[in-house]
């Protein structure tokens, strides 16, 4: 049988701590008396408390862009939601669009397009991306940068296409640079 103590009295869920203390009661009769207060309790209370980790949800990628060094119009440390093909047509050069595959005929009704700018101290090897709904319509673009130990410091572009986004997200861009 698994400790009282260990069942109820972790972290700091205000229902499970009261429901520590009903047990270390010895006024109440019965033990069946003590369960079922528990269980009708927990089922008010929504089954306990929930971890604010719940909330975030990773969201699928549809396409990842090719990291670019020219063509975009973005200043340094610049980041863009695109939401159609005026603005998309602003941020790339019309050269770059019909150079990359994956910005041709894509259907804004659909999809979104996140975009940005950063430099590295050096050359690259490998970018990852993680796109995360954080709550409501909040969003959090993820970039991991490994670079190279040596290398010429250099600016680069950067970007995800992603399913459609509701008119009142917000999406936070968070670029980490990791050497290995």
């Amino acid at each position: 049988m698994i400790p009282t103590e260990t069942l109820f009295s972790s972290g700091n869920c205000p229902v499970n701590q009261f429901v520590y203390q009903i047990l270390k009661l010895k006024t109440m009769k019965t033990t069946i008396f003590k369960i079922s207060f528990i269980f009708l309790l927990q089922g008010l209370m929504g089954a306990g408390c929930e971890k604010e980790e719940d909330s975030i949800t990773e969201l699928p990628i549809f396409k990842e862009l090719p990291i670019l060094y020219m063509g975009y119009n973005l200043e340094n440390e610049e980041t863009r939601v695109i939401k159609n093909q005026e603005t998309l047509e602003i941020v790339f050069s019309k050269d770059l669009i019909a150079q990359i595959t994956a910005l041709q005929n894509i259907d804004f009704s659909k999809y979104d397009v996140l975009a940005g700018q950063n430099s590295t101290p050096s050359g690259f090897a490998k970018l990852k991306h993680e796109f995360i709904k954080l709550e409501n319509y909040s969003y959090l673009y993820k970039l991991d940068v490994s670079y190279e130990i040596v290398g010429v410091p250099m600016n680069f572009y950067y970007g995800i296409i992603v399913n459609k986004l509701p008119i009142e997200a917000i999406v936070k861009f968070e670029v980490n640079k990791i050497n290995p």
